[in-house]
């Protein structure tokens, strides 16, 4: 046989080892997906949150966009139940065991009304919107466990008796109201607020007696202001004597009713706000929610006002638009709003619960199993080994960038130039070596680190002490990576990428577009090669040159990289993780719903991706499948991690409890048969871990369920032999 026709052969053989390779990736990629689905791992608060229920501190409800359903039991937040494709508007209790929520779907077709009902620790749909034919539904009160008052979009109003739904036509006989508000003090006392379809320019206001729905006479139509903007009205009485009325206008009014009289009381001078809800403890006590329109060019357009002897006071909340308020007394309360968030009142202060989930995950940095960092906009996240949780350093201030040498040692930047040094468990504050914000750190060992800031200036810390370099840029640094002491590289906002050897720097071509961070990687063999990314593309830096990475030609879009070494490494982009291993890149889709901007892996299977919305995952696949992590300090403390999955024959599954309680721990088949029990008696406070050995069972799925007191959780195990 011919050297051509060998050489021919071994190509062929190469290419099919290449396509059942690309097969048995698919296979297992679908195999995973569809078997083990994306296992959620907490409550993931992207959605906006446009109602609350506040029974008492262990019974607290919220719903809202994409079917979320969550509830507080005085421990932790869990899902309830989500249901995708409808917009859940407002939720309502009678009491612990009795509930409804009402909306609209979202999905083909849209806008249809949608009623679930709460017993028996079920969510149930209730048929009657669909047979009904009912458009969006705004509005549900519930007074008893079989009583309860839906409202919606033109004129629609209905009572449940217990037994069905019954209509109960609103007094607007001459026009059509969309109803948006009830507020009830008992079965006979009862008041909505809406809005007239033709939009004029006041409320329309009904009064309950415990038989006939009345229309109420409202304050004066006439409104102030270059602006004039239309949401829901909301209303709240204290007593049958105080009531208030949120107008639902850009105006910072709420209108104020005592003894059969309306007048208008200024919550926010000037305008334009629009008070989104209301809630008073008693005739002087209260709280609204405010939201600038959605035209407004600022940072944190929500507030919180709390209403006491002398008026409207500003609480500082830096929020995202807040829609909803329920105070259970002046003590204790909880606000929801946009892109998750959630904000509890205790202790005479509003303080993120749930932290909302708007903020990009911008950086992670993974030290071991059980060590890793990640940064958003203004918090620090640390992983333990099972979950992410607010580190003890987060204060008011935006932490821009982080770097870790090894698990021991770490520093953090933020903005006016604050540094915080990590040492041994501990942070502590460092002189401040600048004024402006810090944009670039990078910690080689415990002696040698850098910072860059917004002035381009370049500080140096010698393990003592921070020390001004002798180069400066006049160009915000936004990426630093060094070898050793006198050799790395920088870049600058403007483009610019430059290498620095003995306080000295030198441009590398060619100028490429940088974002407010770069990534560098130099690779310590070879100190003349390694990766920039500007957050759009990735490049290879060689021989004091930057040339785009392609695939087939095309440039890798790159939104942030994890390098371990010139041959290998990981890249995210367009929802897509690509791994090089020196020959080639291999490629996996990445959860959708989010953009990520961060990766980090510790060896060819274990990895963290971070995102918008707040969100981290995890794979132990090398990328194939993707699990959500927790990245809150109020999150569902009986998760369950179960390492290795898939596996053969043994696992480990572990799970932590903040408080003791009655564990019990069951392994079923697919079928819903019991295999094994792993655990069933009361357990500390702590972390534990419990060995499951599958020898004797057949390849497949099997179903963990973690009973923890009241809670249940439940992850799938995949045996593969």
């Amino acid at each position: 046989m011919g050297a051509d026709a060998v050489a021919g052969d071994m190509k062929l053989v190469r290419i099919i080892k290449s396509v059942v390779l690309k097969i048995f990736q698919i296979t297992l990629f679908v195999y995973s997906f569809c078997c083990c689905n994306w296992l959620l791992e907490h409550p993931v608060l992207s959605q906006s949150l446009s109602s609350i229920a506040v029974l008492d501190s262990q019974n607290i409800w919220v719903a809202g966009a994409e079917g979320i359903i969550i509830k507080y039991d005085g421990v932790a937040w869990s899902s309830q139940r989500t249901i995708s494709d409808c917009f859940i508007r407002a939720i309502s209790f009678s009491d612990s065991a009795n509930g409804w929520v009402v909306g609209n779907t979202t999905g083909a077709p849209p806008g249809n009304g949608l009623i679930l009902k709460y017993s028996n620790s079920t969510w149930k749909i209730d048929s009657f919107a669909f047979k009904q034919g009912l458009r969006k539904l705004n509005s549900v009160y519930s007074l008893k466990p079989n009583q309860a008052w839906i409202a919606g979009d033109s004129n629609v109003l209905f009572h449940f008796n217990g037994t069905d739904w019954q209509p109960f036509g609103t007094p607007f006989k001459d026009t059509m109201v969309t109803i948006t508000s009830f507020h009830f003090l008992d079965s006979s006392h009862g008041w909505a607020a809406g809005v007239y379809v033709d939009l004029r320019h006041e409320s329309a206001l009904m009064k309950y007696d415990g038989a006939a729905w009345s229309k109420l006479q409202g304050p004066d139509s006439t409104m102030t202001g270059s602006y004039f903007y239309i949401g829901y009205p909301s209303i709240f009485f204290a007593d049958t004597s105080h009531g208030w009325l949120a107008p639902g206008m850009a105006s910072g009014l709420i209108h104020k009713y005592v003894h059969g009289k309306w007048s208008n009381d200024t919550v926010l001078p000037g305008g334009h706000y629009v008070i989104t809800d209301i809630a008073f403890t008693d005739s002087i006590h209260g709280w609204a929610t405010a939201v600038l329109p959605i035209d407004c060019d600022c940072e944190y357009p929500s507030d919180i006002y709390r209403h006491d002897e002398s008026g409207w006071h500003p609480c500082s909340t830096r929020a995202n638009p807040l829609y909803k308020i329920k105070m259970l007394n002046a003590n204790y309360g909880f606000a929801v709003g946009e892109t998750g968030s959630l904000l509890k009142y205790a202790d005479g202060g509003w303080q993120p619960v749930l932290h909302p989930t708007y903020n990009i995950v911008k950086h992670i940095q993974m030290l071991d199993a059980s060590n890793g960092w990640a940064v958003t906009a203004n918090r620090l996240l640390k992983y333990d080994g099972i979950m992410w949780q607010d580190d003890s350093v987060n204060d008011s201030i935006d932490w821009n960038v982080f770097s870790f040498s090894d698990k021991n040692h770490g520093l953090l930047g933020g903005e006016k130039g604050r540094i915080k040094r990590y040492y041994y468990g501990t942070w502590s504050d460092e002189v401040t070596p600048d004024s402006n914000s810090l944009t670039a750190l990078f910690l080689l060992d415990s002696n040698h680190g850098w910072a860059g800031t917004q002035q381009g200036r370049l500080w140096k810390y010698n393990g003592q002490a921070w020390l001004m370099d002798t180069i400066s840029l006049s160009d915000k640094l936004t990426g630093i990576r060094f070898t050793d002491s006198a050799h790395g590289v920088v870049a600058t906002g403007s483009g610019n990428v430059y290498k620095y050897v003995q306080g000295v720097t030198i441009r590398v071509p060619p100028k490429i577009n940088l974002n407010s961070y770069t990534q560098i990687f130099l690779d310590s063999a070879y100190p003349e090669r390694g990766y920039v990314t500007n957050g759009e593309r990735l490049y290879a830096f060689i021989d004091d040159s930057l040339t785009p990475v392609t695939v087939d030609d095309m440039g890798i879009i790159s939104e942030g990289f994890d390098f371990k070494s010139i041959n290998n490494g990981w890249s995210i982009g367009e929802g897509t993780l690509r791994h090089y291993n020196g020959l080639y890149w291999d490629e996996n889709k990445l959860p959708s719903g989010s953009w990520y901007y961060s990766v980090s892996f510790l060896d060819s299977l274990h990895g963290w991706i971070g995102g918008n919305y707040g969100k981290i995952y995890r794979t132990d696949d090398g990328g194939i499948s993707f699990v959500e992590t927790s990245c809150s300090d109020n999150r569902m403390a009986e998760t369950l991690k179960i390492t290795p999955n898939p596996f053969n024959p043994s696992t480990h599954i572990n799970f932590l409890l903040t408080t003791p309680k009655a564990v019990k721990l069951v392994v079923f088949n697919i079928s819903g048969k019991k295999i094994a029990t792993l655990a069933d008696r009361t357990l500390p406070v702590g972390r534990h871990s419990v060995n499951f050995d599958a020898n004797g069972l057949a390849s497949g799925v099997y179903l963990c369920r973690l009973t923890a007191g009241t809670r249940v959780n439940t992850k799938r195990l995949v045996l593969m032999r």
